[in-house]
């Protein structure tokens, strides 16, 4: 049974494969704002996909609203 505890090490092709997979390294703060950047995208993301609160109307409310405001704009 092999010992799973000793991995074996990577040669030297495998390691050249997995560094162009994962591209150019980086600098610590580069990392750092990207990070914030990709989270001030994902609060855009999740504040324009936030569903309305507003309460849903139906029925008469309804058209008493719409004749209020269509009368507001003649």
């Amino acid at each position: 049974m092999p010992n799973t505890k000793e991995a074996p090490q990577p040669t030297q092709h495998q390691t050249e494969i997995i560094r162009r997979m994962l591209g150019p390294e980086r600098q610590p703060y580069e990392l750092a704002a990207e990070i914030a950047s990709l989270r001030d995208e994902i609060a855009a993301l999740r504040k324009e996909l936030r569903p309305a609160l507003s309460l849903i109307a139906t029925g008469r409310d309804v058209l008493d609203e719409f004749k209020r405001l269509a009368a507001r704009h003649n």
